[in-house]
């Protein structure tokens, strides 16, 4: 697409995912993160489990930037962490690091939190999503974070599906 062109219904949809992921699922994941490692025990937690986090980084799942934040931000950690450290830590500190797509049927905690994770992975390599994909992956997604979230998240999922993009798009 050149600058100035119109962008195809592809384009659109693989926007609508990228909003959906960086604003609402991150916000789910980051409220659950919080209250997996509090803020007042977040840099104990992180202390007790250095030597997976050393792992996690030879692994190169994490950053040495993304492991300093965890000792120097004080108050709300997570609102300096991406959705994918987030999920690191919490998987991979408490039992399971393995970063597959789950299967649909698998709705635990874990295999939601790897879901989100796996379609912010893909949202970076991507731009265009078939009518069918995004479908898919909404559906997905969003049931992700209303089994993460709960069901105040119900109107912003159905709401930023057709939303305009841009204050222009209306």
């Amino acid at each position: 697409m050149a600058f100035g062109e119109t962008i195809s219904k592809e384009e659109t949809n693989c926007l609508r995912i990228t909003n959906f992921i960086l604003t609402v699922a991150r916000d789910v994941v980051r409220k659950r993160f919080d209250l997996l490692y509090p803020p007042s025990t977040l840099e104990t937690t992180v202390q007790s489990n250095w030597t997976k986090i050393e792992e996690l980084q030879q692994r190169k799942l994490i950053t040495s930037k993304q492991v300093a934040l965890l000792f120097t931000q004080k108050g709300e950690v997570s609102a300096s962490l991406d959705i994918k450290t987030m999920v690191v830590l919490m998987t991979c500190l408490t039992h399971n690091c393995s970063f597959e797509l789950p299967e649909g049927a698998d709705t635990t905690l874990d295999a939601d939190l790897l879901r989100l994770r796996w379609y912010r992975t893909e949202i970076t390599y991507i731009s265009e999503v078939t009518m069918e994909k995004f479908e898919t992956r909404w559906y997905s997604i969003s049931q992700a974070v209303l089994r993460l979230g709960g069901e105040r998240y119900t109107d912003v999922c159905n709401q930023l599906k057709t939303a305009p993009l841009h204050a222009s798009d209306s």
